[in-house]
């Protein structure tokens, strides 16, 4: 099976563990000096952080956001609950929003550096709303709150 690779420069890896072991439901596989390595099952992913010790070669925030399709609700409900527990708030609640050709329930959250991530469960598939096929359209979907 193939997994995706994603590497983040972030601020402060300390900051950053509890937010990522939220949100993977894991602990990292590496924790060394500078970096910490998540290799995930679910969502499948492989995600690396790399503190950028007061330089970042990026601006925080600046990858627009992430997202993960949960399976059901009641996977929805664990991470509202999991972000609770490590008191991160989240930056909006959306039920029933129509949004790339489905209806969706989704809650937004931030990460220390401001990265949006969105968590989201289809409700509904194949209607039309939400993005179309032009530029206009899409950049004023409802997935692009982050």
């Amino acid at each position: 099976m193939s997994v995706p690779h994603i590497e983040s420069p972030v601020a402060s890896l300390k900051d950053g563990l509890s937010f990522y072991q939220a949100l993977l439901g894991i602990r990292p596989q590496v924790l060394a000096d500078g970096h910490a390595v998540f290799r995930a099952s679910n969502p499948p992913m492989s995600l690396r952080l790399v503190e950028q010790h007061g330089k970042q070669e990026k601006p925080p925030g600046n990858h627009g956001h992430f997202g993960v399709q949960m399976k059901s609700s009641a996977a929805l409900t664990d991470y509202q609950r999991r972000f609770a527990e490590i008191g991160v708030r989240l930056k909006v609640t959306q039920n029933d929003v129509e949004c790339c050709g489905s209806v969706q329930n989704k809650i937004w959250v931030e990460d220390q550096d401001r990265n949006g991530w969105e968590l989201f469960v289809v409700i509904e598939q194949d209607v039309g709303g939400g993005c179309g096929d032009d530029v206009e359209s899409c950049v004023n979907c409802p997935c692009n709150f982050a």
